[in-house]
């Protein structure tokens, strides 16, 4: 629902009255705790997404994902039966095919550059087409709706959808032919919007002729499809958390409270990670109540189980049922292989370090990490006694091409903010040298504000015009362009502190990676399976994401991720049975000559060699762990593998229509 603010203001309002909830000082809804992000002000009440404060779609998805966790946990005594599967009808093998076709004007995604209407007539030439129709948003209930009528009123046993991409819609159009009758594999997607009208859009002419094209291909591949059947297997309903911070004792916690069991594992001799070193934290100031310490203290009053300098050794299986072995690192204890039905991982990630460009070795230059163990007491606090002016630079090691993360890390200018407050406390004026004040999160700006008003002065820079730092033996000024006043500025600096991003190198995380199989990007970090549809999956079933392995964050994202990370979980395992896509690979045993090309180049692990009761070796393909990528049916020499739904027959067919003209 899109309102002005004045609307959103007066919706709030009434909503608050009537509910008993309060909103925040710009008139968004409360939450109770900064370490309950989703929580509101009212027991049984949660929140998410733009009620809370502005956000982008990923953070809405996770926030939901993660209110939908609490609120399971709040009501967990009253599950409703789980649903039986729909069954299609089965159609007749050899009936010759009835294709519909469903055109989506996608708004003005798609009608504004190419004519639907013309595409529907043409559509209607093609073979076996007996329905050929345009909707105005494919995708809605209405859309939906006439897609399940249609195939009644006509018999299709064939459906083609011209709309936008199957990444992401697929699964809606497969569940309405699915709730009319017909198996789900029985569709075809022409995506016109983002291969066509979207990339083409000031080409018009060439965007109908090319989306023409995908709709011929599609309807002569749709022709060819077979039905499919997924795989049941049964599952474990035991999650395992890898990474033992506040991303995976939240989502170990969540999953335990939810009645799975819960093994947490981590590398070091205590729970905690980094945040546990925080002298506070932002933007409450909190220090006795470090989020940190109450997610140990209830995990150490669960039965969670918890396994302490200790790592992930090897992981085999699939989704809900993997078999994961482990290792101590003083190697005196044994642990026996644990099955698991999910895995979260949560093993967060590292702090760049400066280099001899920051003059990082000079006694008065220290990070803000290292800031807040003086703050706190682990280190002593010289450097702050003979201080009175404090400068904070930022984006060390973020938003650069040539060392560190090439993204915002998002945490750094709240943390320099924060802890310029705390100098501000002791005496010490601060100066903060920004590239772009990023303040992220609820609360940020008005925190940004109230440190304006404290007298903390903040100047800009640019890498154009590169700091200069002044002094011998330490840091006595920092020269530089201040890129708005267009003057020099020389700043006195008695203690530099550098607000370090967040990296992920490779040896951090490399030996996890190759076991899980979950991708990385090009920054380092975990890949999610869509950065905004899908924040805390991957594209292997079964294993989630959570905190800053998969990008940089700070506290609150981190607990909502991990909340959004255990509810996926739980909603995986609270199925007793769970239905694998059919689309894998299979072998023809009679043409396989057990070379074993197929065993050696699957990062899956799918395919084995085994011998058959006539002794006969031949490979093998394991169901649940095949992706379908079809990388063993290409590089069979014997061309002894066939991709299902994407058999050279259904291939060729596309092809061959592409160059045809089926014109009347």
């Amino acid at each position: 629902l899109f309102v002005s603010e004045l609307q959103r203001y007066k919706v709030n309002k009434w909503f608050t009255k009537l509910s008993g909830l309060k909103t925040n000082e710009i008139g968004f809804f409360a939450i109770g705790a900064e370490e309950k992000p989703v929580e509101t002000t009212k027991r049984g009440v949660f929140v998410c997404g733009s009620a809370g404060g502005p956000q982008t779609i990923p953070d809405c998805v996770a926030q939901a994902s993660a209110a939908a966790a609490q609120a399971s946990i709040y009501v967990k005594e009253d599950k409703l039966p789980e649903p039986e599967p729909l069954i299609p009808k089965p159609i007749e093998p050899e009936a010759e095919p009835r294709i519909g076709v469903f055109i989506c004007r996608c708004g003005a995604n798609i009608g504004r550059v190419v004519k639907t209407d013309e595409l529907a007539k043409e559509a209607e030439k093609f073979p076996n087409v007996v329905y050929s129709g345009v909707a105005l948003f494919a995708c809605a209930d209405t859309g939906q709706n006439e897609i399940k009528e249609k195939i009644q009123e006509f018999n299709l046993n064939r459906v083609v959808v011209a709309a936008c991409t199957p990444r992401t819609h697929e699964p809606v159009f497969r569940q309405a032919c699915l709730e009319a009758g017909l198996n789900s594999y029985l569709l075809e997607m022409a995506n016109i919007r983002d291969q066509c009208t979207w990339v083409h859009s000031k080409a018009r002419a060439q965007a109908y002729g090319k989306s023409l094209d995908l709709i011929r291909m599609a309807v002569a591949r749709s022709a060819k499809l077979e039905e499919l059947k997924a795989t049941e297997v049964e599952t474990t309903k035991h999650v395992l958390v890898i990474g033992g911070g506040v991303a995976g004792m939240q989502a170990a916690l969540d999953s335990s409270e939810m009645g799975f069991d819960v093994t947490l594992v981590e590398a070091d001799d205590h729970l905690g990670g980094r945040v546990k070193k925080l002298y506070s934290v932002f933007p409450t100031h909190k220090r006795i109540s470090n989020p940190a310490d109450g997610l140990v203290e209830k995990i150490n009053n669960s039965s969670i189980r918890v396994l302490l300098s200790s790592q992930v050794k090897q992981i085999s299986g699939f989704v809900g049922n993997f078999e994961v072995t482990f290792e101590t690192h003083n190697g005196t204890e044994k642990l026996e292989p644990l099955k698991v039905g999910a895995i979260i991982i949560a093993i967060g990630t590292s702090l760049f370090t400066p280099g001899d460009k920051w003059h990082y070795k000079k006694p008065n230059v220290i990070t803000s990490m290292e800031l807040e163990n003086i703050l706190s007491g682990r280190d002593k606090d010289d450097l702050l006694k003979n201080s009175k002016h404090a400068v904070f630079i930022q984006c060390v090691g973020s938003r650069c091409k040539d060392e560190g993360y090439t993204g915002c890390s998002r945490y750094c200018c709240p943390t320099s903010v924060k802890q310029a407050l705390e100098l501000k406390e002791k005496g010490i004026e601060s100066t903060v040298l920004y590239r772009d004040m990023r303040m992220v999160s609820r609360g940020a700006e008005e925190y940004y504000r109230k440190a304006r008003k404290q007298g903390i002065l903040f100047l800009r820079y640019d890498l154009d015009h590169p700091l200069k730092f002044n002094g011998n033996k330490k840091v006595e000024s920092i020269s530089f362009e201040d890129t708005l006043l267009k003057k020099d500025v020389s700043v006195p600096s008695d203690l530099v502190i550098l607000a370090t991003g967040m990296v992920n190198e490779k040896d951090h995380s490399e030996t996890l990676r190759q076991l899980t199989k979950v991708p990385r990007g090009d920054d380092g970090f975990f890949l999610e399976r869509h950065p905004e549809l899908g924040p805390v999956e991957t594209c292997i079933d079964g294993v989630f994401l959570c905190g800053t392995i998969q990008a940089p964050k700070d506290i609150s994202d981190t607990l909502t991720q991990a909340s959004a990370a255990a509810a996926k979980a739980g909603e995986l395992l609270n199925k007793d049975k769970l239905y694998i896509e059919p689309t894998v690979c299979e072998v023809n045993p009679e043409l396989c000559r057990a070379c074993g090309t197929c065993v050696d180049i699957c990062e899956y692990h799918a395919p084995g060699l085994v011998v058959q009761p006539d002794g006969k070796e031949v490979a093998q393909i394991n169901k649940a762990l095949c992706k379908g990528c079809g990388t063993c049916a290409v590089w069979c020499p014997t061309n002894s593998i066939n991709a299902k739904h994407f058999t050279d027959n259904q291939i060729g067919a596309m092809i061959t229509a592409l160059f045809e003209d089926y014109h009347v």
